[in-house]
């Protein structure tokens, strides 16, 4: 994370900004080989805190000589890293504030030529690629036993991918810290890849996330910025108008049940339920739901001041057992992975805190925040109902770096992730 200084934010406020791209060209043990700067004509970049490969950027270079193009012989090559930067001149001090923006790897490249000029667009990805592209080499069957360490088994996977710097937490069941091992035989051919592994460990227990921090792999729980503090106010984001537009959009979807089908074992399907409920149901009442799902694994999730729970969706005070419930059923693909009936119930009450809320969206356009990035919180009142909330960032586009405006998507912060656990 970027360690904001005073002058980050003084240079916000200038009314006149001068941007600029410096790119170092790295090799493969992220040592600094040579930097280009001068003929990146724009450079584009995508960061979405729900994609494994966060961070996407598209190069447009001048070409000057044939050691511009991409070869074995050329500066850009599939064995070399970019780790390209944005420039802001401090006119205060005439310095220029340089911003690292993503470390990647090309991907693709394109070459144009006409009678006025010649061009070369790079499309880059960050340093996940790494771990896509490496497949499980030296075995046919890549076996992590039952009983093994799951932090232990994701350092030896990236390790296969030759990753020399990472971040990994301790992986385990959030109401059993000591729940750390893999519960069953995890078995990959060769045909998979380091990421596939990785990804397979991971969804053994909800709340987890992988990403790319620059040269940095980490694995953390999914952040729900609790404790973190506040990157921008609304107080600096309107005295050195910054914000250009603004619109809110607010889904609906609300699902205040989840119904989820882990692994299929010879004696049972594993099974459980997560329900948002205002008050602790009757026994006749909890009868009534093991009997409508067929599942005695049912933890009711009580929160009085949520606006979602059963009772307050419920249009009849008759049948509000069940009248005000939004069932959202979810099996295969990586729940097929949940063999216990502990971690079914454990993952029901993830995916029911993230359902069962107003998911409403801010899409801002704002002048160039070049410190900004995804997960991170700030304050912004709406000009539209001019309610002062706290967003989390989740995406951030530029068309061009340099062109001096940015577009970011955030979500209301909801403070009530702990409470799906007591």
């Amino acid at each position: 994370m970027y360690n904001i200084q005073q002058k980050d934010i003084l240079v916000l406020g200038q009314k006149t900004k001068s941007y600029f791209i410096k790119i170092e060209l790295l090799n493969n043990n992220f040592q600094l080989l040579d930097i280009i700067e001068g003929n990146c004509l724009s450079c584009s970049l995508d960061i979405d805190s729900t994609s494994d490969i966060r961070r996407i950027t598209c190069l447009t270079m001048l070409v000057r000589n044939a050691e511009d193009l991409v070869s074995h012989t050329s500066k850009i090559w599939i064995n070399r890293y970019l780790r390209i930067y944005l420039g802001i001149q401090y006119i205060r001090t005439k310095e220029i504030l340089w911003y690292p923006l993503i470390l990647c790897v090309p991907s693709e490249d394109t070459c144009t030529y006409d009678a006025s000029n010649r061009t070369l667009q790079v499309k880059c990805v960050d340093f996940m690629s790494t771990l896509i592209n490496t497949p499980l080499y030296g075995t046919t069957t890549h076996i992590i036993p039952a009983g093994s360490n799951i932090r232990s088994s994701l350092i030896a996977a990236l390790n296969l991918a030759n990753v020399k710097k990472y971040n990994v937490c301790e992986i385990s069941s959030i109401t059993d810290p000591s729940a750390n091992t893999v519960p069953y035989d995890i078995s990959l051919d060769s045909s998979s890849s380091v990421y596939d592994l990785v990804k397979k460990l991971l969804a053994l227990y909800a709340g987890y996330e992988i990403f790319a921090d620059l040269d940095t792999i980490v694995v953390q729980r999914v952040p729900t910025t609790i404790e973190d503090g506040i990157v921008l106010s609304d107080d600096i984001l309107k005295s050195k108008g910054l914000i250009i537009s603004e619109s809110i959009t607010n889904s609906l979807e609300i699902k205040n049940v989840t119904e989820i089908f882990g692994k299929q074992l010879e004696t049972d399907q594993v099974h459980g339920v997560c329900m948002l409920v205002s008050k602790n149901p009757t026994d006749e009442a909890k009868a009534y739901y093991q009997q409508y799902f067929n599942c005695d694994n049912i933890f009711y999730r009580v929160s009085p001041n949520n606006d979602f729970t059963i009772e307050k969706l419920a249009t009849s005070s008759e049948n509000y057992w069940i009248d005000g419930a939004r069932i959202d059923t979810k099996s295969g693909n990586d729940f097929d992975a949940i063999d216990s009936q502990e971690l079914v119930l454990e993952r029901c009450k993830f995916e029911n805190w993230k359902s069962s809320r107003l998911n409403r969206t801010l899409s801002l356009t704002t002048q160039t925040i070049p410190f900004l990035d995804v997960n991170q919180k700030f304050t912004y009142k709406s000009k539209i109902d001019n309610v002062l909330r706290q967003w989390i960032v989740t995406k951030i586009n530029f068309d061009n770096i340099v062109s001096g405006t940015m577009n970011l998507d955030a979500t209301e912060f909801y403070p009530t992730y702990p409470e799906t656990y007591q």
